[in-house]
């Protein structure tokens, strides 16, 4: 092995078995099996693994029942700067967590799946692509219309709401189904009663 510094590329470089292993270079950013760490994405060059070539990777080595984390801090005066954001995955439960906003929860993957429900609170669900839910979609909470171009809510106890254009356009109720905007209507399904334009 061998430490040496490559006046040439102002890099510190480190060598075992005969071939470089890791170098810390002029912009003081450290390559682990690659030797041009400044040339990736910039604000994300401080730390590079892998030489390119083949399966690469980075293993947190954790106990059977303790917890691997990656922290995403914006400060070290508190808890909640040290933790803006997370992931871990505990061992003990195996399970993977999300945390946004000074370290609060906001979804985990458990052994049978996403969860986004008890202990975890989340505004929304953003999904591009193809969804599929083996069982159904349980809407917790209340809000009023989404600001969005469509969608499908909860805005009382036992209603179901569909808007589209930032606008609701229908809602089932306990009572049946009731369409606004230019027609509403009654109904007790089957039946239906119209009124208004249509």
């Amino acid at each position: 092995g061998r430490l040496g510094y490559n006046h040439t590329a102002d890099a510190m470089i480190f060598t075992t078995n005969a071939a470089e292993a890791m170098r810390i270079d002029s912009s003081g950013n450290v390559g682990i099996s690659n030797t041009t760490p400044s040339s990736f994405f910039a604000g994300a060059t401080n730390l590079v693994v892998g030489s390119g070539s083949g399966n690469q990777g980075m293993t947190i080595f954790s106990g059977t029942s303790s917890i691997g984390n990656i922290k995403f801090a914006d400060g070290t005066g508190s808890d909640a700067a040290k933790s803006a954001g997370g992931i871990r995955y505990d061992h003990s439960s195996n399970f993977m967590r999300f945390d946004t906003n000074d370290g609060s929860e906001r979804q985990r993957i458990t052994s049978t799946g996403v969860d986004v429900t008890g202990t975890v609170t989340a505004d929304g669900l953003t999904v591009d692509g193809t969804s599929r839910f083996n069982n159904y979609i349980d809407f917790g909470g209340t809000i009023s219309t989404p600001q969005t171009a469509a969608a499908i809510y909860r805005p009382a106890d036992n209603t179901l709401a569909f808007s589209t254009a930032n606008n609701e356009r229908m809602r089932l109720t306990s009572g049946g189904i009731d369409v606004t905007g230019n027609a509403s209507i009654t109904a007790s399904l089957p039946t239906f009663t119209i009124t208004g334009q249509g």
